[in-house]
């Protein structure tokens, strides 16, 4: 593994510091874990943004009805439909 160094804001390193003490962890095993799990997020969210963009680009939309009905099943207020 490579040695990175960051700079963090104070207030944030000991929040870091304070939670890996609560948890039992070293400070770089909660920031490793942290930061793999919002990339993991961030990766999925880029493919389906991507998998998206493609259906738009192939014309795969949702219909008029399709719309109003998921308005129709989330909409706590239908007469604006």
């Amino acid at each position: 593994m490579n040695t990175r160094s960051f700079d963090i804001p104070d207030e944030l390193a000991q929040k870091i510091f304070e939670y890996s003490a609560q948890r039992e962890i070293p400070a770089e095993d909660l920031v490793l874990q942290a930061v793999r799990e919002f990339i993991g997020r961030e990766e999925e969210i880029i493919a389906e943004i991507k998998e998206s963009l493609a259906a738009a680009e192939r014309g795969e939309f949702a219909t008029d009805e399709e719309v109003k009905a998921v308005f129709r099943k989330y909409n706590p207020h239908p007469r604006f439909l």
